[in-house]
This record gives C-alpha cells, sequence and structure tokens, in this order.
C-alpha cells in the first residue's frame, strides 16, 4: 500500500509529515475517496488535525486555500469551482509561471463560455 510509507510499525501517522502542508492536503484529497478503509480513515483525520491546527501559521493565501480544500473536498466539488479556487491561490504566489497562469486562465475563461452557451440552448 502506497501510504504506508507514511505510518508507523502501527499503522499510526507519523509526526515527520505534519508539517508538509502540500503533502497534507494532498492525503486530505486521497482520504476523502475513502470506501470504508481504515488507512483512509486515519489519513484523513490525521490531515485534517494537523492543517486545522496550521492555518493559523500559514500564509493567508495559503490558509484560505487549506481552509477551503477542507470545507469543500475535491471529490464532492464541481470542477469549476476548483479551477477557481486554485487559479486565485497561484495568483496570490509571486513564484509561479505567468504564462502557466495564463493558459489555465484562458481553458477557465473558455469552460465558463461554454457553459453559459449551453445554458442559453438549454432556456431556448
Amino acid at each position: 500500500e502506497v501510504l504506508r510509507k507514511f505510518t508507523d510499525v502501527n499503522g499510526d501517522y507519523t509526526l515527520d509529515h505534519s508539517k508538509d502542508t502540500k503533502g497534507l492536503l494532498s492525503l486530505q484529497d486521497i482520504s476523502n475517496l475513502n470506501m470504508g478503509e481504515e488507512s483512509l480513515y486515519k489519513a484523513k483525520e490525521f490531515s485534517r488535525k494537523h492543517l486545522t491546527s496550521a492555518i493559523e501559521h500559514l500564509d493567508p493565501n495559503l490558509a484560505r486555500y487549506v481552509r477551503k480544500s477542507l470545507d469543500h473536498p475535491y471529490h464532492v466539488s464541481l470542477m469549476q469551482y476548483k479551477a477557481r479556487h486554485h487559479l486565485s491561490y497561484m495568483q496570490s504566489l509571486s513564484s509561479t509561471d505567468t504564462k502557466m497562469q495564463e493558459l489555465a486562465l484562458a481553458e477557465f475563461q473558455l469552460n465558463k463560455l461554454l457553459n453559459q452557451r449551453e445554458i442559453q440552448e438549454i432556456k431556448r
């Protein structure tokens, strides 16, 4: 199992990974796909606990991103909402690739336009 490298011999998650915010966000996303597995239940418990306690110490933009990720799990959120949420966070970072942001924003806006056209077609 992939998650074993994050746990000790008892199957409990180690504190070594409790400071890795991006890793915890990934663990949280994976754990939301739980279909009764004990390891994913523990992953969710561990990641939520440490992400929640880290929010007050994070950069405000990252804290907002973490809060929204906890409130709106990836697998049950609309893709457009998640894309907008992620784009907002990426734009708040100064070290990110602006060309990639421009491309992502253009794709987001294109999808938004297509959705609006589909709604107009349905209304007719």
